[in-house]
Formats: structure tokens, C-alpha cells, sequence
């Protein structure tokens, strides 16, 4: 019989799920595989952080914090990106360090206000 090795993908997906469940036994059995595969990946220091924050164990999520802080990891920031006439507009949460054009904000308030309609077929 041959055996298989969980991938890092997969032991991610497993974090992920107890993120969304608030498990904190399953999340911590994940990132124990994780913190071996992927040592500098910030995102599962954040994921157990949440998943301790959840359940109120503020201590937990503080160590986690300081092992991020001691390793000196970054987590690099959610973005979003739009295209308008073949240039790419990069927008970074919580940066607000440069200005848009009025067409721009135009653009970005017309795609926030319109609804998405899918087609399907019966």
C-alpha cells in the first residue's frame, strides 16, 4: 500500500476550514504540519491568530503575534486590481497614499453600485 504525504495545500485547506469553524484543535493539528513545510508563510501565523481571537484566547493569539514579530514575518496586504484602457490600477487595502482621477472614482463607484446579472440556461 502506498502512502500519501498531505501537501502543504492541503494541510492549508484543513486551516482554513477551522478558520471559517472556529476549530481550534483541528486549526493547531494544521499549522503544527504547516509551521514545518512552510516556516516563513505569515498567512498561517494570521489564520491560528483569528482562529484564537474567535474564541476569545487572547493569550494564544498574542503568542502567535510575537512569533510572527520574532521571525520577522511580513503579510503581504490584500490588493485589488482594475484595468481601464490597458493600464493596470493597483489598490492596496488600507493605502490611500495616492490619488485617483475623477473618472476613476467614477469607474470604481459605477462597478461598486451595478449589479452582477449571470446567465444561465434551464
Amino acid at each position: 500500500m502506498v502512502k500519501t504525504v498531505p501537501s502543504a495545500s492541503v494541510w492549508g485547506a484543513l486551516l482554513g476550514g477551522s478558520l471559517v469553524h472556529r476549530n481550534v484543535e483541528t486549526g493547531e493539528v494544521a499549522v503544527r504540519h504547516l509551521f514545518e513545510m512552510e516556516p516563513k508563510n505569515a498567512s498561517n501565523y494570521v489564520a491560528l491568530c483569528s482562529i484564537y481571537d474567535s474564541q476569545g484566547m487572547w493569550k494564544d493569539a498574542s503568542w502567535v503575534r510575537l512569533k510572527v514579530r520574532r521571525l520577522r514575518l511580513d503579510k503581504t496586504p490584500g490588493f485589488s486590481w482594475i484595468s481601464i484602457r490597458g493600464e493596470i490600477h493597483t489598490f492596496y487595502q488600507g493605502n490611500s497614499s495616492f490619488s485617483l482621477d475623477q473618472k476613476t472614482l467614477e469607474t470604481l463607484e459605477w462597478i461598486i453600485r451595478t449589479p452582477l446579472f449571470v446567465h444561465s440556461e434551464i
